[in-house]
């Protein structure tokens, strides 16, 4: 599926989407691949314009740019296996990709001013895997499900740990994110 969306304050942005799924017996394959953007709401718009007119206040020389729509891709791949009639399960990896995204900031600043509002980063992105497994009997339903997910390709400075962060710290450390366990 295809989708032109439209926002008046921007430019059109094109969101393809695409999905495959193959059964074979009890065994199924999931594949996705889509698009998507989320454009600025009015809060985020005027919270730009507070952002880029305390950060030309606090530097007369900055030009801060514009809030733009933040755009994702996202890729995806499913199993699943029905192992009896009462008793099936399913294995997802992902990789999401998120290129602009629209970021709050709020810092103090000298001279009891603030700088608040709404800007842009360069990119983000987390990867993972889940998976569940369901059994269901009469009136009877069990589920048992497993999500492990890491940040990738975060440039985005306020979602990372740095006080954690050196040079010789692991990539496995390098991607933890701010309030986001790695296993859930």
């Amino acid at each position: 599926k295809n989708t032109l969306t439209m926002w008046p304050w921007q430019s059109s942005s094109f969101v393809p989407r695409f999905a495959v799924t193959k059964i074979f017996d009890d065994t199924h394959v999931k594949l996705l691949i889509s698009q998507s953007f989320r454009a600025p709401v009015v809060m985020n718009i005027s919270g730009d314009y507070a952002y880029r007119q305390a950060a030309i206040d606090v530097d007369p020389l900055a030009k801060p740019a514009k809030l733009v729509p933040e755009n994702t891709n996202n890729y995806e791949i499913e199993l699943g296996q029905r192992f009896t009639d009462n008793f099936f399960g399913t294995l997802n990896a992902y990789y999401i990709k998120i290129n602009d995204p629209i970021i709050y900031i709020y810092k103090d600043l000298p001279d009891d001013k603030v700088l608040e509002g709404y800007y842009n980063e360069k990119k983000a992105g987390t990867q993972g895997l889940e998976g569940e497994f369901v059994f269901r009997q009469n009136q009877i339903q069990a589920n048992l499900n497993f999500s492990y997910f890491e940040a990738v390709n975060n440039e985005v400075e306020v979602y990372k740990v740095s006080h954690f962060v050196n040079d010789s710290t692991t990539s496995f450390e390098k991607n933890k994110v701010l309030a986001l366990p790695k296993f859930r």
